[in-house]
């Protein structure tokens, strides 16, 4: 809902907030008060056209700011839209702020610099304006069809409808691709060749570093082993080895073990470890150097192995997983070749029983939405008879279209005011106050299934009155239960179901200049101003004390 509005050096207004409650909201006011400013103000926020003409008189700039509270299921609707354009969703409001200058327009969701355009999107889920010169939402076949769905529960059959259509589209882009993409000879014969070529050698994921430590062995075979017996020697067989040095070693501790044994023992403790490790480090030695072989014909197959696999990586690499993600593809290339007939026959198999689904599915959509439009227009004429159109007649028009998401149907609704006219789609009804009528018996029939949470009607009541006026305003309050609804009304009638009444006047200043002011009504203020819409004195108060008790 709207909660919150400021206007400044917006035409009349220099400065105004409103804030706005649950429900019906009414504004009222002389003509020419400024009554439409304040929707002016909502439209401009949400992306409506400006220029400078727009700025109050002597004013550098005008600034309009409004929060919108969000609730869940329009949350879920905008998030696409907001994450699209990396706009933050603060405690689940949006703030829209706008500054017009002379020259220029800034426009914020969110303190997020967006255009025009971000802001009409964004309009299309929070408010359907309903007055002159305004287009409507409801007036959109596709919008029409949508609500329809939802009215009559549809939702689930057209979601299965939406699954088969898009499974189709998925089968005939694959039949496309198989056609468009299947190789020709001289391409059949180099995918050959790359799995050819690739089961030769039957590379292994990691296998190079394996071979890579293996031929360094091999190639060093000799220093190897000489290194390792080199080091045994001093360790362990020279005259003047390790070892005995270590023994000399073990002679001097044993003198200073004779002299003071109770600190010398830790000492000769450490030197027979020492000794232990030296004599193990030989024989390892020993043992590693007799496994090392000096296999020339090994060396040959690991250098041949090697060569084959560098050559590999080097054709279809840069890596052994290159090499293999690209033998895979050939087959799948060269199978599609070689099996071509059964693959296109196994798709278009797959693609008529999809056919088949979908035109099941789309021909009980429409027998269903056939029997839901009947329960509409019966329900709709009902609301139009009491909002003064007794003659009138509306209508759902079908009309088949290509297989889309939502079916093969195309709907309408007609409307014919008087007798013996010709229906016609709502958006070519010419009177505003005459289809802001219309919109309020749609929108009260469709009040469930429609998501849009704000609803504006400006002229709603225009040349009507008396019972009429009675129920448009009975109407707009039912509606103000499952939307917020704000209202200019001039009918008093119409007035007195609000659950809030903001009055705009208009004043004189000291300078000469003219100022509207927008306040909230008080309950005794609100039988003054219901007085004045009923003529004024004090018996049009006194009628307008009785409306007011009679609509709570």
């Amino acid at each position: 809902m709207l909660t919150w509005l400021k206007i400044k050096n917006l035409a009349l207004v220099e400065d105004a907030e409103v804030e706005f409650t649950p429900g019906l909201n009414i504004i009222s006011g002389e003509t020419g008060s400024g009554k439409s400013v304040i929707i002016g103000a909502v439209s401009l926020l949400l992306g409506r056209r400006s220029d400078k003409s727009v700025i109050r008189k002597d004013k550098k700039r005008c600034e309009l700011s409004a929060v919108i509270q969000l609730f869940p299921p329009l949350k879920e609707l905008v998030q696409p839209l907001f994450e699209e354009h990396c706009i933050p969703i603060i405690d689940d409001e949006i703030l829209l702020r706008r500054v017009i200058t002379p020259s220029s327009s800034r426009n914020y969701i969110n303190d997020t610099n967006v255009t025009l355009t971000i802001l009409a999107r964004l309009s299309e889920y929070l408010v359907d304006f309903h007055g002159p010169n305004h287009n409507h939402s409801l007036t959109k076949p596709s919008t029409q069809l949508d609500l329809l769905d939802r009215f009559g529960g549809l939702e689930q059959k057209r979601s299965e409808c939406a699954d088969i259509y898009y499974q189709i589209r998925q089968k005939e882009k694959e039949l496309n691709d198989l056609q468009a993409h299947l190789p020709d000879a001289i391409e059949a014969e180099y995918l050959r060749r790359i799995i050819n070529d690739v089961k030769k050698v039957s590379p292994q994921p990691n296998e190079e570093e394996e071979l890579s430590s293996k031929h360094k062995i091999a190639a060093n075979a000799k220093n190897i082993l000489s290194l390792a017996s080199n080091t045994k020697y001093m360790l362990y067989d020279a005259e003047e080895s390790i070892l005995n040095n270590l023994a000399g070693l073990n002679r001097e501790l044993n003198e200073l073990t004779r002299i003071d044994p109770d600190n010398a023992d830790k000492f000769t403790t450490q030197l027979d470890t020492i000794t232990e490790e030296i004599k193990e480090l030989a024989f390892d030695l020993e043992a590693y150097a007799s496994n090392i072989e000096l296999d020339e014909y090994e060396l040959a197959e690991l250098e041949e192995r090697l060569s084959n696999i560098i050559a590999l990586k080097r054709r279809y690499g840069p890596t052994i997983e290159n090499v293999l993600e690209s033998s895979e593809k050939a087959k799948e290339r060269l199978n599609k070749l070689e099996n071509f007939e059964g693959l296109k026959q196994d798709l278009q198999n797959n693609l008529n029983t999809l056919n088949q689904n979908y035109n099941k599915q789309a021909l009980e959509l429409r027998k269903k939405r056939k029997e839901v439009s009947k329960e509409f227009v019966t329900k709709t004429k009902e609301k139009l008879n009491k909002l003064g159109f007794l003659k009138a007649d509306i209508s759902v028009t079908f009309e088949e279209q290509s297989p889309s998401p939502t079916g093969t149907d195309k709907i309408e609704f007609q409307f014919c005011a008087n007798p013996g006219e010709q229906e016609q789609p709502l958006r070519k009804v010419a009177s505003s106050g005459e289809i802001s009528r219309v919109m309020l018996a749609i929108k009260t029939v469709l009040s469930n299934a429609d998501n849009i949470p704000i609803l504006i009607f400006d002229e709603i009541d225009a040349n009507i009155g008396g019972e009429v006026a009675n129920q448009v305003g009975f109407e707009l309050k039912k509606l103000g239960q499952k939307h917020h609804v704000l209202c200019i009304s001039h009918q008093p009638q119409v007035a007195a179901f609000a659950d809030s009444h903001y009055l705009v006047t208009k004043t004189i200043g000291n300078d000469h200049r003219t100022y509207s002011k927008v306040s909230r009504l008080a309950d005794k203020e609100r039988v003054t101003e219901l007085g004045r819409m009923l003529g004024g004195g004090k018996a049009a108060e006194q009628h307008a004390s009785k409306i007011i008790t009679f609509q709570k």
